[in-house]
């Protein structure tokens, strides 16, 4: 019995040590030289790797078990026999660690994929409520109600542009990214609604150098951006909001003026921005910043080459 005992210990601590070497290696190839870039190569240095291992672990335990106690038989042909049974369990032991790894790491996969789809179904319908909300359709639609009574040929032309606008956000909500270009052209649709509205209470500049042009960015990004403007800043005929787009270095920038509303502050959760940020770490390693400099609200969505 003690024999079993002692026999069943050398074997499990022998077990253990084998089983963080194989682990070990295993992971560190993974980072270097995973299954996709060669397998050949790597199943040549886990094979060679894993008798290294097995004869120096089945050596060092056969020589400590022969200090103990002497074996009856040669001690070569013990060192020899033991060697081989290792690299035989080892072998064993290795598929079935990389079966183990492969299993629980698609499993890993497939979670993060759901977790991944069901944050795009959320951003995708907190984009589409914010476009899509009651407040800019009372007020849109107010408006061209005025100017049906007083000229048609612009309530005509506002509801092209007001087609536009829901035409591009039902085309685009589906699109992880869109051109400049696009992007620009909806705005333009969106400015042209503000700017009926709100009259020379708001003024645009926008100065983009046509080499970015076909740079891309998640669609809707500067007209979120701009309704956070409008939203949290006041403006009249004396005091309007000047609100300037132009690139730099790779970056199109929103830049404004504040002018904060009383009830700004208390009302502000800042969930445009968080889901903006969130829509760029989809897509990108690229992350947008907003910033307050000089009492000028900053915002700098990265463009994305591709």
């Amino acid at each position: 019995m003690s024999r079993i005992f002692f026999s069943t210990g050398i074997t499990f601590g022998a077990a253990l040590i084998i089983g963080y070497f194989d682990l070990f290696i295993i992971w560190h190839l993974n980072k270097r030289l995973s299954w996709d870039n060669s397998i050949s190569k790597r199943i040549f240095i886990q094979f060679l790797t894993s008798i290294v291992i097995s004869i120096i672990v089945s050596t060092i335990i056969t020589l400590f078990s022969n200090s103990l106690n002497q074996y009856s038989e040669s001690l070569i042909n013990v060192l020899i026999v033991n060697a081989l049974i290792t690299n035989v369990i080892n072998i064993i032991l290795i598929i079935i660690l990389e079966a183990w790894i492969f299993y629980r790491e698609r499993l890993l996969t497939e979670r993060r994929a759901l977790e991944l789809q069901e944050e795009i179904t959320k951003i995708k319908f907190e984009i589409l409520k914010n476009q899509i909300n009651p407040h800019f359709l009372f007020n849109s639609l107010n408006t061209l109600s005025v100017l049906i009574k007083r000229d048609s040929a612009k309530a005509q032309q506002f509801i092209e542009e007001f087609s536009k606008i829901y035409r591009y956000v039902l085309e685009t909500i589906e699109k992880p990214l869109v051109s400049l270009e696009e992007e620009l052209d909806f705005c333009y649709s969106y400015f042209f609604l503000q700017k009926i509205r709100f009259g020379d209470k708001i003024l645009f500049s926008i100065n983009i150098s046509a080499e970015y042009m076909n740079s891309m960015l998640p669609p809707l990004s500067l007209q979120t951006v701009i309704e956070n403007v409008l939203k949290h800043n006041q403006s009249t005929d004396r005091s309007p909001i000047e609100i300037k787009i132009f690139t730099s270095d790779n970056v199109i920038v929103v830049e404004n003026l504040i002018a904060k509303k009383s009830f700004a502050a208390k009302s502000s959760t800042g969930t445009g921005q968080k889901n903006l940020i969130k829509r760029y770490k989809i897509v990108s390693n690229l992350i947008p910043e907003f910033l307050v400099r000089n009492e000028r609200y900053i915002a700098k969505l990265p463009l994305i080459k591709v």
